[in-house]
């Protein structure tokens, strides 16, 4: 169902609007001080004057700090590296001064990431300009940490003899090609060089299978090119003639329910649909 949305009706009375609004506030403005010499203090100020107080009878008294995740450092901080100020150089225009800040800025923040990257300290000479990288000392206190992080290895309680490992590598090895050539069996054919083979081979069912034939035989047709040639008179005048085929029950039954209708008279020319309702009355 769809649910009608809201009407949203204009200011009928802006006049009346106005009057509700200052009726609300009108206490709160363009009112004179309920005293005249009085001033009241600021959040900030009531704050530090209820932690002196606290210091005074505490002697232990610490202040807490509240400090945001977003202000609590990730990791530990370095000392950052001290960058003279930038000044704008006489006769540089505004874009040339801008791209020069923006440049070296950016350079700034790639040597930063390096040095995170790879622990080490980029140390620039300003009279010759030349750049040299050095080595970060490592902290002790991280040190310890990495070292209990890595994985102890496990006691080896008694050694194993080579012969043994070696004996149960071979056989291991040995059942898996054997296992290999057991399932490849049926996918390749092995022919010996010389082998002649004379038949296709012979696929034997199980013992209780039946033996039920749902699929047309191609050697059971009676309009085969060699059955013709066997049933052809040979030179001696002897023909060669093929066995029988065994007729069925069925076949024979139809045979026999024949029924020779009357094409005597008139009944001849007509169609046999309208002879068999004749003769069925």
């Amino acid at each position: 169902r769809k649910i009608p949305a809201r009407k949203h009706h204009g200011i009928r009375d802006p006049v009346k609007q106005n009057e509700l609004r200052y009726e609300k506030i009108k206490n709160a403005i363009n009112n004179p001080p309920k005293k005249v010499d009085h001033q009241e203090v600021s959040y900030k100020l009531s704050q530090f004057i209820k932690l002196k107080e606290a210091a005074k009878k505490n002697a232990n008294f610490k202040l807490k700090r509240r400090v945001d995740n977003e202000d609590r450092p990730r990791k530990r901080a370095r000392a950052s590296k001290k960058i003279k100020p930038i000044f704008q150089k006489p006769n540089e225009t505004d874009r040339d001064y801008l791209r020069r800040v923006n440049q070296i800025t950016t350079e700034g923040l790639k040597e930063a990431e390096y040095e995170a990257r790879y622990n080490v300290d980029v140390v620039r000479n300003e009279k010759t300009g030349e750049i040299v990288v050095k080595k970060r000392p490592e902290n002790e206190i991280d040190q310890i940490i990495k070292n209990k992080k890595r994985r102890k290895p496990l006691p080896i309680k008694q050694k194993i003899p080579k012969e043994i490992v070696k004996a149960a590598v071979e056989e291991a090895l040995a059942e898996k090609k054997k296992k290999k050539e057991d399932d490849g069996l049926f996918k390749r054919d092995f022919v010996k060089f010389g082998e002649v083979v004379h038949a296709p081979p012979t696929l034997l069912l199980p013992r209780y299978a039946k033996k039920v034939e749902t699929v047309p035989r191609p050697g059971k047709k009676n309009n085969l090119l060699l059955k013709e040639m066997l049933n052809q008179p040979s030179k001696k005048g002897k023909s060669v003639e093929m066995p029988k085929k065994v007729e069925s029950k069925n076949q024979k039954t139809a045979k026999v329910t024949k029924k020779k209708y009357d094409l005597q008279g008139k009944r001849k020319d007509l169609p046999m649909v309208t002879r068999q309702m004749l003769e069925s009355e």
